[in-house]
């Protein structure tokens, strides 16, 4: 999951790097009502399967649709500082919190008054209930009043009038110290959202009305090859390589979107580690076959892919499997970028990869 959350706070990075805060700004208020429930993810945190979290979520924020954030992802953005205060529906175990955050959000206009946004935030939480194991041996999802938050969240923004646009959200938070201090299973709850955002003065509409650049539309179907390798620690400072090929066929099928199929050829070290450890015979390669989609974001590309194992390595029980990456597009045929594989909520690893076009 930890790993998971690392690929978000690379995208956040990457983009708020393109999406430099230049022309066309415009400030902003949001107020926002978060209700979910808490995903448990391991046996540890049971005694807490009956939360369903609440929050009250307050931004400020700078709405950009200046010329070279459009140039670089045909969208503008909202950039600014998000304060939360969550009640995890168990007083005695979890607590409450309070989250202080940084945000990016890409905004991509559908009409005049509609848009879509994928937003990422980081930043660090107060939290008045750790682990102790006199007072509260119950809670292993945290064990440090300090601890750190990511987010990622889709929202349909719907214009209420110039200066009033209504956002409906579907967002999904982590809590978690990074391994500071044990235990810490982390706080996985996805939530829905219901807010309100005002703008000071009327946004720029730049978008709706620019041409996307020549060099950052994709035209044509794209066969591509991808090399990629990362490690992973299995046990106290040890660390096993990890490599992979794969061979992608995507189609276009709109000006932000492409559709195609992924071969997917892995051999994980990290796997057969355990499995010599474990005093099993058998090799590391998997190979799998997936279906998914690309968000085609100017120059970045970002893809989520949803496979099924045709081989599997010795110790791995999962069938299905997911893919997601973000790569750049450097010139005509280059691609470098990140990519990470998971089953479920679980995180196997984050590679770094080099991809190119045919």
């Amino acid at each position: 999951m930890r790993q998971l959350f690392l690929f978000l706070l690379l995208m956040l990075t990457v983009s708020s790097l393109a999406m430099k805060p230049e022309g066309d700004k415009t400030p902003g208020f949001s107020v926002k009502p978060h209700y979910g429930f808490i995903i448990i993810h391991s046996r540890d945190i049971v005694a807490v399967r009956e939360s369903y979290p609440k929050g009250l979520m307050f931004e400020a924020f700078s709405y950009n649709s200046g010329k070279e954030i459009y140039d670089q992802c045909a969208c503008s953005a909202r950039t600014g500082l998000s304060l939360a205060y969550w009640d995890y529906d168990n007083p005695d175990i979890l607590g409450r919190g309070i989250d202080l955050s940084v945000f990016l959000e890409p905004v991509f206009q559908i009409n005049k008054n509609t848009s879509f946004s994928f937003k990422g935030a980081a930043g660090v939480s107060y939290l008045n209930k750790p682990y102790d194991p006199l007072t509260n041996p119950n809670n292993l999802s945290y064990s440090t009043r300090f601890s750190f938050n990511l987010a990622t969240g889709v929202h349909l923004n719907i214009a209420l009038s110039s200066q009033i646009q209504l956002q409906m959200a579907g967002n999904y938070n982590h809590i978690s110290n990074g391994g500071i201090k044990e235990p810490n299973k982390g706080i996985n709850y996805p939530t829905a959202s219901l807010g309100v955002l005002y703008f000071t003065q009327k946004p720029g509409t730049r978008q709706q009305v620019r041409a996307i650049p020549e060099e950052n539309i994709e035209r044509s179907d794209r066969l591509s090859i991808h090399v990629s390798g990362t490690n992973k620690q299995v046990e106290l400072k040890r660390y096993y390589p990890i490599a992979g090929i794969a061979l992608q066929y995507m189609k276009t099928v709109s000006r932000l979107n492409a559709a195609g199929i992924e071969f997917d050829w892995v051999w994980h070290g990290a796997n057969d580690h355990i499995a010599r450890r474990s005093g099993i015979n058998g090799n590391a390669v998997s190979f799998g076959v997936g279906a998914g989609n690309e968000f085609i974001l100017g120059k970045f590309l970002f893809q989520q892919y949803f496979g099924v194992y045709l081989k599997k390595s010795i110790v791995e029980t999962r069938d299905i499997y997911q893919r997601y990456g973000l790569s750049y597009k450097a010139g005509k045929h280059f691609r470098p970028g990140v990519g990470l594989r998971a089953h479920g909520h679980v995180a196997d690893f984050l590679d770094l990869r080099v991809g190119w076009n045919f």
